[in-house]
């Protein structure tokens, strides 16, 4: 997300419109720009950006819109691309929990003008350590990527630009492309036992799991939200699953999305599939 932004060229005072209920470092490689995310609150069905309140947040400081495709379902790419549209600005899909999925036909990080998606082990398609991709059809965005990347080099040792090294390793790359011909494959049963869960945790009572928009696929995970500290046990010993926290509150206006705010206060979030609790 970092080279994305260097080179979509994010800097200081530039504000960036996302949502607080995600992973930190959707906000965070903003502030390593000094630019200000901007929140707009969730849509408490998806747990994704709610479009309806997207153009109320934008203003002559905004540069870019970051979507984050939660869950493993895409967000309302098409709404929101059209609202960018009409102000000119760049839709980056931040899709590391939604690689594989997608959207009335057309695949998660071919969604919007530029994407990323993570390879980080847990996510749809993991290596085996940290790495990740970036996606455009823009030739001019995808060479500005491509220097950032190498740290700012236009051709070997001759640096025309600030960039950091984002460069996969040949370990990594090479385990993913011996997993990549079997992902599709292994993308669809994900998918079945994903829904599984939830009509299980439905029918138990458990309403609050994400509900799947309608043109969507899901790639990855099924979540659920409850109440009053689910827990499983063993014997005599319970063991609590743990919360998920939104965007933490050194980024100050956190606290103005009340349904952001509402999905963490009411309850924990259990992603799937992951190395269960002891004892489940």
């Amino acid at each position: 997300m970092l080279i994305v932004l260097m080179a979509a060229g994010v800097q200081a005072g530039d504000e960036v419109i996302t949502k607080p209920f995600s992973f930190v470092a959707t906000s965070e490689t903003n502030a390593l720009l000094s630019a200000m995310p901007v929140y707009v609150d969730i849509d408490p069905a998806t747990y994704n950006l709610d479009s309806a309140k997207l153009e109320q947040a934008i203003s002559e400081r905004t540069k870019a819109i970051i979507p984050v495709s939660l869950y493993g379902q895409p967000a309302d790419f098409p709404a929101i691309n059209a609202i960018a549209d009409r102000y000119c600005l760049p839709v980056i899909e931040d899709g590391a929990q939604s690689f594989g999925s997608a959207q009335h036909g057309r695949r998660s990080c071919g969604l919007s003008t530029v994407s990323t998606t993570s390879f980080f082990p847990s996510k749809p398609l993991g290596g085996y350590g940290d790495s990740g991709a970036c996606f455009t059809d823009d030739p001019g965005l995808a060479g500005r990527m491509r220097r950032v990347s190498r740290p700012g080099q236009a051709r070997r040792y001759f640096h025309t630009e600030h960039g950091v090294n984002g460069r996969i390793d040949t370990l990594h790359a090479a385990i993913l492309l011996g997993k990549w011909p079997n992902f599709a494959q292994e993308v669809e049963p994900r998918g079945r036992i994903g829904a599984a869960y939830s009509h299980k945790l439905q029918a138990a009572g458990i309403t609050t799991t994400p509900q799947l928009a309608v043109g969507n696929t899901i790639a990855y995970r099924s979540q659920c939200r409850w109440s009053n500290g689910l827990r499983c046990r063993r014997g005599s010993k319970s063991e609590a699953f743990p919360q998920l926290s939104t965007t933490p509150p050194c980024f100050a206006n956190n606290q103005l999305c009340a349904a952001s705010m509402t999905a963490v206060v009411r309850g924990a979030i259990r992603p799937w599939p992951r190395r269960p609790v002891s004892g489940c």
